[in-house]
């Protein structure tokens, strides 16, 4: 439960840090954007039950949130490195969980191969130590953000 509160005050701190930097329609469009994002983590918060597993949406958008958090960057579109990196750690990651590869690559709208792709690339970069450090690290800072917002 402290955990929850925790993530509740750094988000209130971001949504705070977004109105404070709307300035032209374009950010305004951003910032309500990021808003509705962070509303919707804190509606999955407050109403998350204990003993109540949340459903493949609901899990799938606080584990891309804590991937955006620990990469720096709001996912997109664009093929940009990060971008790919912020989607093979949330497949991998739900693939650990138990979704499968079909669920994944519906909740992501991408194939299931795509998934299947992604899940292959992180075991593979997992089993060689001290490569891919950079990634890694960001990786281990992902794991480290969900292990404890239970």
């Amino acid at each position: 439960m402290e955990d929850r509160k925790l993530i509740r005050e750094e988000i209130e701190r971001l949504k705070g840090e977004l109105v404070r930097g709307a300035c032209s329609a374009q950010v305004a469009m951003e910032t309500a954007c990021k808003e509705e994002a962070y509303n919707a983590v804190l509606a999955f918060i407050d109403t998350m039950d204990a003993d109540a597993k949340p459903t493949p949406v609901e899990r799938y958008d606080v584990i891309m949130y804590f991937a955006q958090m620990a990469n720096g960057v709001q996912l997109t579109n664009e093929r940009t490195q990060k971008n790919t990196d912020i989607r093979m750690m949330v497949a991998y990651r739900m693939h650990q969980e138990g979704y499968t590869y079909s669920e994944i690559g519906k909740l992501m709208s991408r194939d299931h191969s795509t998934v299947a792709y992604w899940n292959r690339c992180m075991r593979e970069m997992l089993s060689l130590p001290g490569a891919f450090k950079n990634f890694m690290g960001r990786y281990e800072h992902f794991n480290r953000l969900l292990d404890n917002e239970a």
